[in-house]
């Protein structure tokens, strides 16, 4: 309870002393949380806002996307995929698709050699 007491109180007095929030709200937005809870949390200075958030997951992302391609040009790597089905059950079934249920995924990583 200090440390968010503390951390909302710095995050007041300096913008840029959001280390937590920034957190909290991209753990907001990993569990899907609804726009509106997150404006809240950000009101109440437990969160970021939403703009944010998308600039940090957008920062976040370029960040690995230039990690895995440093990662993938070496010949320290190798590709690895796998294709996987997932049956998804409708809870109610629609008349355009009554048995489209399985949907096919295909996922990827580099594994170091």
């Amino acid at each position: 309870k200090t440390v968010i007491c503390l951390s909302i109180v710095a995050q007041s007095t300096n913008q840029k002393c959001n280390a937590l929030q920034a957190m909290v709200g991209i753990f907001l937005h990993a569990c899907s949380t609804p726009e509106n809870v997150v404006d809240l949390l950000s009101r109440f200075g437990l969160s970021v806002s939403r703009s944010t958030i998308y600039s940090a997951i957008k920062s976040l992302s370029a960040d690995a996307t230039k990690q895995i391609k440093q990662a993938g040009s070496t010949l320290l790597t190798g590709p690895v995929y796998d294709n996987f089905e997932y049956e998804s059950k409708h809870l109610v079934p629609t008349l355009e698709k009554p048995h489209d249920t399985l949907i096919h995924m295909t996922s990827g990583m580099l594994l170091r050699l």
